[in-house]
């Protein structure tokens, strides 16, 4: 099972999208009525994606002879719920502007697609954080993902020429980070991880 609640997460957002193509449908919004199939039809396939990744699990990668494992990490998720429920707080805010005011409509559906985007872009990143793990190992960087099919990228520790760390506003607040280590040919990233200095420093030691 994927680490999380992503056919929830999934739920949630088709419950909203299919509130939001069922008033477009009937015609509550000012949006045009024939975007409400389009909208209930991404619902039902953003819930169908989540009960799929809540059956899956990351794959453990298969080490070289003398490999041995160092740290194994998973990405937070606090910085995808957090733009979830911006998007979430965009809906509401959409919906008052709609129905409790006289704005025009102009500024209900640009807060509403901004919402929309949050709460899509919230719920990918949430859907790809329970299907990935990070390992650093005696010989190698490594980031493993899995949905349709496993996605693996590793970097060779001895290659490595640079270990950067940056952090967004969002993972700053939860204390968590992103590193990214990069060779002459390749690159992996490790996102919103937590203690990032100390898979930082181990980059380090192990070079």
């Amino acid at each position: 099972m994927a680490r999380g609640r992503p056919a929830a997460v999934g739920g949630l957002i088709a419950a909203l999208l299919a509130a939001l193509g069922l008033g477009v449908q009937f015609d509550q919004t000012p949006l045009p009525p024939g975007l409400g199939t389009p909208l209930l039809l991404v619902g039902l396939l953003v819930f169908a994606v989540g009960v799929r990744a809540n059956q899956l699990a990351p794959e453990r990668p298969t080490y070289r002879d003398g490999e041995e494992e160092v740290l194994q990490y998973n990405p937070v998720q606090t910085p995808a719920i957090a733009t979830m429920a911006l998007g979430v707080l965009g809906f509401v805010a959409t919906g008052y502007l709609l129905y409790f005011t006289r704005t025009p409509y102009v500024y209900p559906t640009v807060t509403g697609l901004v919402a929309l985007a949050l709460l899509v872009s919230g719920g990918a990143t949430y859907y790809r954080n329970s299907l990935t793990t990070y390992y650093v190992t005696t010989e190698r960087a490594i980031r493993e993902y899995r949905m349709f099919s496993v996605d693996r990228s590793d970097v060779d520790i001895d290659a490595v020429g640079g270990v950067n760390r940056t952090d967004s506003r969002i993972e700053r607040l939860v204390d968590a980070g992103t590193v990214t280590m990069r060779s002459p040919s390749t690159s992996v990233t490790f996102r919103s991880i937590t203690d990032p200095e100390t898979v930082r420093n181990e980059i380090d030691q192990l070079r």
